[in-house]
């Protein structure tokens, strides 16, 4: 089937009557705002909720029609029902689930409409930030009655010595004629609905090398070609036991990060380029796998995780039948979570990142026989549709004995009054984590290790949140277990990683979090701001604050540690000089706030922090040539306190045998400063979303990270889809080109228009205003071609 991108002139309505066109994907929560009293409160960063319309025209001829027509949507938060022509066509309620709607009984030859609503208003539904509305892609689908279903095309690696596929084709035609690409060259050509085909001299699939194959199918109906489509594939074969994680027979340890959904400045939206930017990011840092952090991923994700080679875990959920929040989706949960399986397992099969799914994040119904049970099921249906990819869990094992105990986290709904409870909430449990490390050590208890057992053997791969301590003990207690870090502390990396050396059992570690996300305002703020101190932060907080990256893709000390710990990388982290003037309230999600900067005006003399991050055994630190500290390095990191002064400061680590392993150095700004901007985009295309990096630095480059204002970005050629930084706390919104900068960065992200150049104008609070032109090159962005696949 003839496969379009279907984004362009949509028209979108709230309940307020306020309409205007636009281009998906498109964030309707961000155009609603905030407010201190909005329903969906700290976890949802103070976001509004509310009802959405999206309305297209579109032509079809009598061919079209008399064909099949089906519309294909990555995914609307949600309560989604789509209309066409008046008439209904499709519900889902669940808002990150892919779907596809056939349409070729509603439309009709010339003129037709889709309408689709989205209601998003009853609040709170999430533990954080969801947005609203269509925000990830959508497909039209035309073509031939006699078709290759979507997402039909099933390929499977049973072997690699040699290299063997299966090639499984769903279609109602009469043959289809299988073809086999290695780029340009053709290599395999064969017809037949399930075949076992050989590949000479495969190129595998993996973290290190994600080569990319192309399977090209041709139906037949009575000789005549009626359908075509194509799939990348990559080929990639898993085993796991007590030994470890292997990936093509090399064994693996999953150097991962928790990934909330939303990319920052665009809010909820999930487009090709803001999802690759952050996957390269992370990868160049050392991670290799990414845990779906709680719902099913874009396609657009798993598509760069194919094409970088990031290992996945697909997560489903964050609840079961027991809600976290009133109106979240584990109303609809048991009528819905096995086509929920089916949906995203079809959607998934041929994604060679996808390793493994996890049944659930933090649900505590296993604590009784019934949700036991529920979770077999799940695995059941998971082996029966896809046996080449095991299951896991997130399993917080205190959650489960807090349950057990009557004291649970989610009391259950009153099924008539459908009022909530009163239970503590996931705000009252992160907050008393954060006072108290024996939670955590609950998971070393035995009648806690009793009552997880049964769904940790339910699973193949028991998934332990925050339960590092259990690791040492699995090897006695449960010899033939098989397990992962689902979530971590970041900071408890460099401990947990010797540990996993030494124990095999454990296949990697998935850090909370690799990136910065909206909501949650609490985990990670380090912060003297006088409504920051007490843990559950109000209006107007915005960001969890926290994570190896911020929401901008600039490291924390955090990601600088990690890359000490996998890839033996010395680096320099300081933590900011200015806010040591007061007391700070410390996130327990962060064990440091340092960033790579030793550039802060105005703090000469005053108390800084400096953190060296090596596998060396010692490090000196010199500051402007003379040596200031020397210390002994604890998992990995070294601390020093010494007084600020501009100039350069060096970090030199040496090994037990005292010869050097590291070195690294951070300079300061060394005259006047001004603001740049930089695209990160070698060539710009019309229709390619952009991204322009807004810093405040000298004639050298180096940035100054305390010189903050109030900036103003305006674009011309181009259509602003989100500015701003990763500042924690303000009022400013992503999508009105005001927002105050943060250690000396800001961000923009812009989809191109079809002009010869772009024009960003920015201007400061102290009223420079500068302006930038960037080249615009002809041909359209490749993303918005019309394709045909599947």
């Amino acid at each position: 089937m003839k496969k379009v991108l279907w984004n362009n002139d949509w028209l979108f309505e709230n309940q307020k009557g306020k309409s205007c066109r636009i281009t998906l994907p498109h964030d309707a929560m961000q155009v609603e705002g905030r407010a201190a009293d909005a329903p969906s409160g700290n976890s949802g960063a103070h976001y509004l909720g509310g009802i959405y319309t999206y309305s297209k025209q579109f032509e079809l001829t009598k061919q079209e029609v008399s064909g099949n027509v089906q519309v294909q949507f990555d995914g609307v938060y949600r309560n989604t029902i789509v209309f066409v022509n008046g008439l209904k066509c499709k519900e889902v309620r669940y808002g990150y689930l892919p779907f596809w709607v056939d349409i070729t009984d509603f439309v009709q030859t010339g003129i037709n409409n889709i309408t689709v609503e989205a209601d998003n208003s009853e609040q709170p539904n999430s533990r954080w930030y969801t947005g609203s509305g269509i925000y990830r892609s959508v497909w039209l689908w035309t073509g031939n009655q006699y078709k290759i279903e979507p997402c039909g095309i099933h390929i499977t690696t049973k072997s690699i010595n040699p290299a063997v596929i299966t090639v499984n084709v769903v279609h109602n035609g009469d043959s289809a004629e299988v073809e086999i690409w290695d780029g340009d060259h053709l290599i395999i050509k064969k017809t037949g609905d399930d075949l076992e085909l050989e590949l000479p001299e495969a190129k595998l699939w993996s973290d290190e090398t994600p080569y990319l194959y192309r399977c090209h199918v041709i139906l037949r109906k009575d000789g005549i070609v009626t359908d075509e489509a194509d799939q990348a594939f990559g080929v990639r074969l898993l085993h796991y036991d007590t030994t470890g994680l292997y990936v093509n027979g090399k064994r693996t340890l999953l150097k991962g990060g928790c990934l909330h959904h939303d990319n920052g400045i665009l809010g909820a939206l999930s487009l090709p380029e803001a999802e690759e930017r952050r996957l390269r990011i992370m990868k160049e840092s050392g991670f290799n796998a990414i845990r779906c952090a709680h719902n099913p991923a874009s396609g657009d994700l798993l598509d760069v995780c194919d094409k970088l080679g990031i290992y996945v875990m697909e997560e489903m959920w964050d609840m079961w039948y027991q809600r976290k929040n009133k109106y979240d989706y584990g109303h609809d949960f048991p009528q819905h979570w096995r086509e929920d399986v089916e949906t995203v397992v079809k959607r998934d099969q041929p994604h060679p990142s996808v390793i493994m799914y996890s049944i659930g994040n933090e649900v505590t119904e296993p604590y009784e026989e019934k949700g036991v049970e529920l979770g077999k099921e799940i695995v059941k249906l998971f082996h029966e549709l896809d046996d080449t990819r095991p299951t896991t869990v997130g399993l917080n094992m205190a959650l489960l004995a807090m349950s057990a105990m009557g004291m649970g986290l989610y009391d259950k709904v009153d099924e008539q009054t459908e009022e909530m409870a009163p239970a503590v909430n996931s705000t009252v449990f992160n907050e008393t984590v954060s006072r108290n490390n024996q939670l955590v050590m609950a998971s070393c208890r035995e009648d806690v290790d009793k009552l997880s057992t049964p769904i940790l053997d339910a699973v193949d791969i028991a998934g332990y949140n925050y339960a590092a301590p259990r690791y040492p003990l699995d090897a006695e207690q449960h010899p033939g277990r098989i397990s992962v870090g689902s979530e971590t502390f970041p900071h408890h990396l460099a401990a947990t990683w010797k540990e996993m050396k030494s124990c095999p059992y454990i296949i990697g570690d998935f850090m909370w979090a690799a990136w910065d996300y909206l909501g949650e305002c609490s985990l990670g703020a380090w912060t003297d701001e006088e409504d920051g101190l007490a843990f559950n932060k109000p209006y107007p907080w915005k960001l969890a604050d926290e994570g190896a990256f911020d929401i901008l893709g600039n490291p924390t000390g955090e990601a600088l540690w990690a890359a000490a710990v996998w890839g033996n990388k010395t680096s320099i982290g300081v933590r900011p000089v200015r806010s040591f003037d007061n007391t700070l309230a410390k996130g327990a999600w962060r064990g440091t706030n340092a960033i790579l900067s030793w550039s802060w005006s105005g703090c000469e003399g005053k108390e800084a922090i400096v953190e060296v991050y090596t596998q060396g055994k010692t490090v000196i630190l010199f500051l402007n040539g003379e040596q200031v500290g020397s210390s002994d390095t604890t998992d990995m990191r070294a601390i020093f306190t010494i007084i600020y002064q501009p100039g350069q400061i060096e970090a030199v680590a040496y090994d037990e045998n005292g010869r050097e392993c590291g070195r690294s150095s951070l300079s300061s700004a060394k005259n006047e400063v001004h603001w740049k901007i930089d695209s990160e985009s070698k060539t710009l295309h019309p229709g390619q979303t952009a991204y322009f990096s807004v810093t405040l630095v000298d004639m050298d480059g180096v940035v100054e990270s305390n010189a903050d204002e109030m900036l103003s970005l305006k674009v011309d050629g181009g259509e602003l889809l989100g500015f701003g930084s990763a500042a924690p706390r303000t009022e400013a919104e992503f999508t009105d080109g005001i927002y105050p900068s943060r250690y000396g960065r800001a961000l923009a992200a812009v989809r191109i228009q079809n002009e010869k150049k772009l024009i960003l104008t920015l201007q400061s609070k102290s009223g420079v205003v500068d302006y930038y032109e960037f080249g615009v090159e002809e041909g359209e962005h490749v993303r918005n071609k019309e394709i045909s696949e599947l």
